[in-house]
């Protein structure tokens, strides 16, 4: 074995018996060669003093060398996933997607005072006669879709988007072509745990397929469809807004939105006129239905074969009269042409009118609408059939200064009115006054219900002329339902309302 070197501190000479001095501790020879280096580790070894340095350097050499390790590692794994590996491998379907490790439906359910509501999680989509069954995906930290195309009628729901639902299709023949299929104004369906959503078609067009707006849009009620895997940098696009419109043969309540293909139809309201106001025999009267249609096709329709019923509880069905749809200043039933979407005439307002019997079965009634009468497609609507009933008070002893007569007592059209039509006679030889705390309208508790409005109007009063008469219609804010009392001068009458 070769010799060991044997340095010496900073200033000492080589005379032995000189003191190093204690603050010096730096070799001051030049560096060894590798096989010198060799033996001086040896050598250093061998010294006692210097065993903790050296370990001390070993131990943070391999920590060192760990770390370094590591974040190689890490760097390798980021560039395979920046270059889409997983993306490859997942639109290709040579692997699967990842399941979701928490169920979506676990994340969004919610209760009410202890009572679980459903989530609206979407389970299915229909369109164009087409349905998929839909499956809930997390998109990665890219926005990427991951799905597998191979299963069929399937589409994908974007995770957490719940106002505007977005839901990608895979690109295949049959999706494309049910896809290419959807038009502007169709109905898409969502079926969701809340039930059924409806979404008019409003935009068809395409989008980046790295653009996360869509997924971002969360502001309004809609449905963003979109295909999946086309081989380009763009998305076909479907974008539907949310409507609450039914569709034909479904049962609804008055002011629904009713989509029959061909119209958008409404029933706007409902009354009943009592025949001794339009001169019917007793036992008849006419009920109307005002009703707003409009053309949801490029091309015009004959209005003139539109065709709607009357049904009542025990399915006795009642045809349109021409004479009780414009009874009493109605609309009219339809005539004329019906134009084309989006040029001026293609929305109608009309009335169906119907000679009923006063034995006409309620409480409900069915109102049945259809651009004509063989079609299979018709829009139903239930509505309440139960008019006031008026019941005058006798006759008081002391001669009346005023004969008062009730002939009708309805609720208005947007249902927050009830007006009370009547006819007033002077029965005194002097001219006849009424104002405002002459006539009122009570509840049966006694509670007084506010008048709106009065007309001929009570600026400051009605002046009637001896042996002469008034017609008068006065309107009040709609009580609550049951018995109110309405009264001028000496009568009163009682009004059931519902």
């Amino acid at each position: 074995m070769a010799k060991a070197l044997k340095g010496k501190w900073e200033g000492e000479d080589s005379n032995p018996t000189r003191k190093r001095t204690s603050q010096s501790f730096a070799l001051s020879e030049p560096p060894a060669p590798t096989w010198v280096k060799r033996e001086a580790s040896y050598s250093a070894w061998a010294d006692p003093r210097v065993r903790p340095l050296l370990l001390l350097s070993i131990l943070m050499s391999t920590g060192v060398s760990i770390v370094a390790c590591a974040a190689i590692g890490l760097i390798i794994y980021l560039q395979r996933e920046s270059l889409g590996v997983m993306d490859t491998l997942y639109s290709t379907g040579l692997m699967a997607p990842t399941p979701t490790p928490k169920p979506i439906t676990e994340t969004t359910n919610m209760n009410i005072n202890g009572t679980p509501i459903a989530p609206a999680i979407p389970t299915a989509l229909t369109f164009a006669e087409n349905t998929f069954a839909i499956q809930p995906m997390q998109l990665n930290a890219k926005q990427t879709w991951q799905y597998d195309p191979s299963i069929k009628k399937t589409g994908y729901w974007a995770a957490g988007t719940m106002v505007n639902y977005v839901i990608g299709l895979p690109a295949t023949l049959e999706n494309t072509d049910a896809f290419n299929q959807i038009a502007t104004d169709n109905i898409i369906f969502l079926t969701t745990g809340q039930g059924a959503l409806r979404y008019r078609v409003t935009q068809i067009g395409a989008i980046n397929s790295d653009d996360p707006t869509l997924l971002r849009n969360q502001t309004s009620p809609r449905l963003t469809l979109l295909l999946l895997g086309e081989g380009n940098d763009e998305s076909s696009l479907v974008v539907a807004e949310y409507t609450d419109e039914a569709v034909a043969n479904e049962t609804v309540g008055a002011g629904t939105l009713i989509n029959l293909g061909d119209v958008q139809v409404a029933a706007t309201g409902s009354r009943l006129v009592l025949g001794n106001e339009v001169g019917l025999p007793p036992g008849s009267n006419y009920y109307q239905v005002n009703v707003r249609v409009r053309n949801l096709m490029t091309t015009s329709l004959e209005a003139s074969q539109f065709f709607a019923e009357l049904i009542d509880n025990t399915g006795v069905r009642v045809g349109t009269s021409a004479i009780a749809s414009a009874a009493n200043g109605a609309s009219g039933w339809a005539t004329g042409t019906l134009k084309p979407k989006g040029e001026a005439g293609d929305v109608m307002t009309l009335t169906a009118g119907f000679e009923v019997s006063s034995t006409l079965v309620g409480p409900n009634l069915i109102w049945q609408f259809g651009t004509r009468k063989e079609s299979p497609d018709v829009a139903r609507v239930a509505l309440i059939y139960k008019a006031p009933i008026i019941m005058p008070t006798p006759l008081p002893t002391v001669p009346p200064r005023a004969d008062v007569k009730i002939t009708n007592a309805d609720i208005s059209p947007d249902g927050s009115e009830l007006r009370v039509v009547g006819e007033i006679r002077n029965l005194t030889n002097q001219p006849l006054t009424v104002s405002l705390v002459d006539l009122k309208l009570d509840t049966a508790t006694g509670q007084p219900i506010a008048l709106k409005q009065a007309l001929p109007t009570l600026s400051p009063a009605w002046t009637i002329s001896p042996n002469e008469s008034l017609v008068f219609r006065v309107s009040f804010v709609r009580p609550p339902p049951g018995e109110v009392v309405f009264s001028l001068f000496e009568r009163r009458f009682s009004i059931l309302a519902s």
